[in-house]
């Protein structure tokens, strides 16, 4: 890989404008997108069913399941149009695996 090749984007994954906004902009620069992967995430040990407020559930919800789709709605119309298109969207051991105290991590990695 060439270093003018790797380009990063700093935005929040939960806003759909920011995520349009920043898939288009390398799509661009890069004339096209052959493949997207997906591997931002959010854990917070220590959440149970008991204990685990609705907000924390929101928040790995959209970080761990909304963000995937809206890079991967974002990310579609480009790849398209490539020949060789692929989507990779990183899982984690927690997808059949329960662990305790990760209960939203370990529903959104399912």
């Amino acid at each position: 890989w060439a270093c003018d090749k790797v380009h990063t984007h700093v935005l929040d994954l939960k806003d759909l404008t920011a995520v349009k906004g920043a898939v288009d902009s390398l799509a661009s620069r890069m004339q096209g997108l052959d493949v997207l992967i997906s591997n931002a995430g959010m854990m917070t040990a220590g959440l149970s069913t008991v204990n685990c407020s609705l907000e924390a559930w929101q928040q790995e919800m959209e970080v761990n399941l909304t963000a995937p789709f809206l890079l991967t709605q974002a990310a579609v119309p480009h790849l398209r149009c490539s020949d060789s298109a692929a989507i990779v969207h990183v899982s984690s051991i927690c997808s059949s695996v329960a662990f305790e105290n990760l209960l939203p991590y370990c529903t959104a990695k399912a």
